[in-house]
């Protein structure tokens, strides 16, 4: 790793800390991290960080509160002893490591980049058992309980806005799950061995994501990537990944399988832009592929047609097994639909949506933007009556103006509406795509509780009360902060991701990501019978708050934003029996920097096989002050219980 470091990406050895055997101790390592935590000033803000560890991971029990046990992971420095009974002697617990990122994190920025090749390092933590090939485990067996080291839990301390709180303020690659064990030959991770290779035939110009696609199959340990930032640039605080979808496609009987389908939102017609590597795009496209056919992960390709190139044939023979995907254009059942009542201000939008489907990518959108009738309209555009340079946005979507928001709080001028129309296109398809009519399964087996969280002798607690009646929360936006506890009454291990849809400024935010990777039976968050909580305990996940927008002017006068005394918001939430890659979901809102146009995503992980997989809008109302209700809850009879299920036939 620090030849890498120094050889190809030219840092000077005066800015790597290396500690070897002996040297890494445990106080020596945790020293290291505060060391550069405490140079505020000498390095600037947001400059990228690499903390590597490659060596023991062990897993063991910590006694908690009314006598209950707790797992919990660590990594194994040199003067680890057994039995444990010296705290200054035992492994760095998970939960120390992470207090370490986040000090690190909240003085120099989030661009903190964690290199984990030891077992149990998908919790954020190799005995040395021969197994096959040479190959030996990294772990160690952990006898008893471990001490506490000192007061508290094992999530962190609050803190105001939580920017850097748990994965917030770090993107992890690990060698496994926290439920395997990584792999050495000769001494040397096999783990690290592929991360290097990869690393070197990229050139770093991937997303994190990506870059894992990259590696070769590890047997016996499938790598992880964590964090609320894993589509960003490799080493970079502020670049998304070229802003592109790119997917593979491998051929399997003759056919070509895109490995994605009605789970990820494609949809039978699309049309995708092939290209042989990545490295390819965007001058060395192979030619266009159609989806013929949709299944839960996977999607069947075919030639555009054979009519408009009589070597259509010969040319798809000669593509490599494996390839990848761009997705180009969607039939109409991804069209966004825009009402603009001024002549003037409709003709200058249709002459922008004209030169944006000749543009090239990433400026050019899949979604086809129709200008239609107000009453088939999900938006409205208008001239803003007080200033005619803006332009002014009227929600026209019923299952939100139902609940009394009827205008974003954003005026824009018209250098900001492609960002603006090509993000509520986005914002629409993921919010309201049905993938399948089946029967959903977990309707009445999991649940969702919305809590009110507060502080206690340093440590979060939860109120015990339920916010979400009938999935809809009602809320008075303040300083209070919130949870959310999901409840498996079912005999079936879950996959759970969550979405936050905020209808004022577009944006779509993941609240909760499992991991990205390849099916594990003991690696669902949610298990059968069991519990996961977002936003306290031990998830990393940080809890959230809500307010409403005061006016204010934006980036020298291009967006003002206004007041509201109301906001609306839908959670989405997925439930899967297996692993999903849902990041090109997420997206920032286009009234705030940078305004670039299209959607941020990666690359999706193949899947073999997908049991099933539900999803769950919720409604999120925020008011400035508390509603009066009149008899029962107010409008809720004109929403019902929505669920959204598609399964394996």
């Amino acid at each position: 790793m620090k030849s890498y470091l120094r050889d190809h990406l030219a840092v000077p050895d005066s800015q790597i800390t290396s500690l070897h055997n002996s040297q890494a101790t445990k106080q020596a390592i945790v020293q290291a991290i505060e060391n550069v935590g405490s140079k505020e000033g000498a390095i600037e803000r947001n400059n990228p960080f690499l903390i590597y560890f490659a060596g023991h991971g062990a897993e063991g029990k910590r006694k908690i509160s009314q006598g209950s046990d707790q797992v919990i992971q660590m990594i194994i420095p040199y003067d680890f002893k057994q039995p444990l009974d010296e705290p200054t002697v035992q492994g760095i617990l998970d939960y120390e490591f992470n207090e370490l990122l986040e000090q690190l994190a909240n003085t120099h920025g989030d661009n903190i980049t964690v290199i984990l090749d030891c077992c149990h390092s998908g919790s954020g933590t190799r005995d040395m058992i021969l197994v096959t090939d040479n190959r030996k485990i990294r772990s160690i067996k952990i006898e008893g309980f471990v001490p506490n080291s000192r007061k508290g839990t094992r999530a962190s301390e609050v803190a105001k806005g939580f920017l850097h709180t748990g994965l917030r303020s770090h993107i992890l690659l690990a060698a496994c799950s926290e439920n395997e064990r990584a792999m050495e030959i000769n001494g040397r991770g096999v783990f690290t061995k592929a991360l290097l290779e990869a690393l070197v035939t990229t050139g770093g110009r991937v997303s994190y994501c990506d870059l894992l696609l990259r590696l070769q199959p590890l047997p016996h340990q499938i790598p992880q990537c964590e964090g609320f930032y894993k589509n960003r640039t490799l080493w970079n605080s502020t670049a998304m990944a070229i802003g592109l979808r790119l997917l593979r496609v491998h051929r399997e009987k003759g056919s070509y399988i895109l490995e994605a389908g009605t789970a990820h939102g494609i949809t039978e017609k699309s049309r995708f832009t092939i290209y042989q590597e990545i490295a390819d795009y965007p001058s060395k496209a192979q030619g266009v592929l159609v989806v013929q056919n949709t299944d839960l992960i996977t999607s069947t390709l075919v030639p555009l047609s054979s009519r408009s190139n009589t070597n259509t044939k010969e040319t798809w023979t000669h593509l490599k097994p494996s390839v990848f995907a761009l997705l180009e254009k969607v039939e109409e059942e991804g069209d966004f639909h825009l009402h603009i009542k001024d002549t003037e201000l409709r003709q200058f939008v249709k002459d922008m949506l004209g030169e944006a489907r000749n543009a090239p990518f990433p400026h050019r959108h899949p979604r086809r933007i129709a200008l239609v009738d107000r009453q088939a309209a999900q938006l409205a555009l208008g001239i803003d009556q007080e200033d005619q340079d803006y332009v002014t946005f009227e929600i026209l979507n019923p299952s939100v103006t139902v609940f009394g928001l009827h205008r974003m709080p954003f005026r824009v001028r018209r250098t900001m509406l492609a960002s603006v129309i090509q993000c509520a296109a986005h914002f629409d398809w993921h919010l309201r795509r049905v993938a399948s009519t089946e029967v959903p399964i977990l309707q009445k087996c999991v649940h969702l509780e919305f809590t009110k969280l507060y502080k206690r002798n340093g440590r979060l607690e939860v109120d015990k009360s339920n916010l979400n009646v009938n999935n809809r929360i009602d809320l008075v936006v303040g300083e209070d902060k919130y949870g959310i506890k999901l409840i498996n009454n079912s005999d079936k291990n879950i996959y759970p991701y969550l979405f936050f849809f905020d209808c004022s400024d577009l944006s779509i935010e993941c609240f909760y990501d499992s991991a990205t990777a390849r099916v594990s039976e003991r690696g669902a968050p949610l298990r059968a019978g069991g519990t996961l909580t977002i936003g306290y305990s031990a998830t990393g996940w940080a809890p959230w708050s809500y307010s409403l927008r005061q006016p204010k002017s934006i980036e020298n006068g291009l967006i003002m934003q206004d007041g509201q005394d109301i906001d609306v918001g839908f959670l989405k939430l997925f439930l899967s029996s297996d692993p999903l890659s849902l990041s090109h979901m997420v997206q920032d809102s286009p009234f705030k920097p940078p305004f670039t146009p299209g959607y941020r995503g990666g690359e999706k992980e193949p899947f073999e096989t997908l049991g099933f997989c539900e999803t769950r809008t919720i409604k999120v109302i925020q008011w400035k002050e508390s509603p009066k209700y009149q008899g029962d809850s107010i409008f809720r009879w004109l929403w019902p219980n929505k669920w959204i299920s598609f399964g394996l036939r």
